[in-house]
Parts: structure tokens; sequence; C-alpha cells
């Protein structure tokens, strides 16, 4: 299985990351279509999150000058990643579903989860997810770096 990055050759950084995502994506497939063969008939495989809102991800960022943040003070960037990521993954399971049409693969969407969560954060009140009321004080991590 083929997959592409569609990252312009510009963005040194950004081409390292691609190869880091391709790379491992690869491995995965490999491993999951290792199970598929052993006779899996039902696969559950869940995207990543949005990184950029843990607490580690948000410290770890403040150092840099030139990162930039979402209206819930998440690193953009590494939600950017993630959904990178994910978009990709969806591509290769998509592929897998074709090869294997006798094989229920599932994509678990943590990311548009999360996403919801922070969105809707108001209206689903603060008993429900109550660190996002206050997140400029939860997303940042207890070291100072």
């Amino acid at each position: 299985m083929k997959i592409k990055s569609n990252v312009s050759s510009s963005h040194e950084s950004l081409i390292i990351l691609s190869y880091f995502v391709v790379n491992k994506l690869c491995c995965f497939i490999n491993w999951l279509q290792k199970i598929i063969s052993q006779g899996a008939r039902k696969v559950l495989v869940f995207g990543v999150s949005l990184d950029g809102c843990r607490p580690i991800s948000v410290t770890m960022e403040s150092a840099n000058k030139s990162a930039t943040y979402d209206r819930f003070g998440c690193v953009k960037d590494n939600n950017d990643f993630c959904n990178y990521h994910n978009v990709l993954l969806q591509e290769v399971l998509k592929e897998l579903r074709e090869q294997h049409p006798d094989v229920q693969i599932v994509y678990g969407d943590l990311y548009s989860a999360m996403q919801s969560i922070l969105d809707n954060s108001q209206s689903l009140g603060e008993c429900f997810f109550p660190f996002i009321h206050n997140y400029p004080l939860i997303l940042k991590g207890c070291l100072r770096v």
C-alpha cells in the first residue's frame, strides 16, 4: 500500500514530520493486514486526539515565541499535525476496506469528538467538562520549561 504525503518541499520540518507519519502508518497498516490475515473480521482503529490541548504541549510551546494558539489556548501546529495524521489514516483505512470487504474496519474519531466538546463547552455545562470553563489554568502544565 502506498501512502502519499502532500507536504510541499519548502517546509523542511513538515517534510520530516510527514515522513514520520507516513512511516508510522506503513508499519501500522502492515500490522493491521497481519491480524486480518490471521482472521480478524472486526477492527476498531482510533485516530489521534487534539495533542495541542494537552497541558504538557501548551507548556512546552510556551517558550516558543512563534507558536500559534487557537481560541481555546491550544497549540495550533500540534493540532494541525494531528489532523494531518488522521486524514492520512482515514485514506489508508478506506483502501484497506476496499481490499478486505469482508472485514468491518471502523474509524474512531477522537479528534472531532474532543473538538466538539471544546466547541460546545458552554452549552455542555461545567459539570460535564469543568476544566474548559477555566481553560487558561488547566492548559498550563505544573512545570515551567
